[in-house]
């Protein structure tokens, strides 16, 4: 477990990070939340912190939603966002509706994405 956080947390190569968060979210690690936290929001790479939305929405932990709606609202990368959407979507709080409706102006492909997370949460 340490191994895999500092992989995840210090490597330079992306990939290890990203592969590292997998197997963290692939154990149901939620201990680890708060790393993987960070990297949504310092990671230099957008793969990274797209991994990182995934990884907390596999986790399903309500905790991550305000970084999650956060980094809908401000990431600048479409993949960060996307995932992002999916991930409020499988978490399933409905707070993040709101955000989720002012991110369906967005263009395409991420308001395709928001539009589906939101058919999700309403129902």
């Amino acid at each position: 477990y340490d191994g895999l956080i500092a992989a995840m947390s210090t490597d330079k190569d992306d990939e290890v990070r990203v592969y590292a968060m997998l197997a963290l979210g692939d154990m149901g690690r939620k201990d680890a939340a708060p790393a993987i936290t960070l990297r949504l929001r310092e990671d230099g790479k957008p793969r990274v912190r797209a991994m990182a939305c995934a990884t907390l929405a596999t986790l399903s932990l309500k905790g991550s939603v305000d970084a999650m709606i956060k980094a809908l609202q401000e990431d600048l990368a479409k993949e960060v966002q996307m995932e992002c959407a999916n991930g409020l979507a499988r978490i399933g709080d409905k707070r993040a509706i709101g955000p989720l409706q002012k991110a369906a102006e967005r263009p395409e492909p991420v308001r395709s994405v928001v539009l589906r997370a939101l058919q999700h949460l309403k129902k």
